[in-house]
């Protein structure tokens, strides 16, 4: 009776054990997850971040490539001397600023940039949208920041 009791005893110290053992593993595998979970968040993020900046950098490229040659699409599709070009303008009416990419003033016209590196109908509403309200303030005043 007394060895069936003592491998009894040596029979629960092992499962003791490897429960113990088990808790550990499990512990430590939490951890290991919260630690992944956390840096995959700040990699994500990082991403983000980049892929924003590239997206800005694109758009700025966009601007830059279209703004030079507003006089010259307007000469050649309008037949229209351009006075004076104005880049990143902006108008303003009652604390409300609202900014182009670009202006182009001729003797009897107002030419309005707006550039996006990918053209979607809500943007042509969101234009025609401005457009109007620019007509209805008639303020302007080139950026100086």
């Amino acid at each position: 009776m007394q060895r069936i009791t003592d491998a009894n005893d040596r029979l629960e110290a092992t499962v003791n054990k490897s429960i113990e053992d088990n808790d550990k593993r499990q512990v430590e595998l939490r951890k290991y997850q919260e630690e992944s979970e956390k840096k995959r968040k700040e990699e994500q993020k990082a991403f983000n971040k980049q892929m924003g900046e590239l997206s800005n950098r694109l758009g700025t490229l966009a601007e830059d490539m279209v703004f030079p040659s507003l006089p010259r699409v307007i000469q050649e599709k309008f037949t229209i001397t351009t006075i004076a070009f104005y880049e990143n303008g902006r108008f303003q009416k009652n604390d409300r600023n609202k900014e182009f990419d670009a202006f182009a003033y001729t003797e009897d016209y107002v030419f309005i940039n707006y550039t996006v590196a990918t053209l979607k109908n809500d943007k042509v509403d969101e234009m025609a949208k401005e457009i109007a309200e620019f007509l209805s303030n008639c303020f302007f005043s080139s950026k100086k920041d």
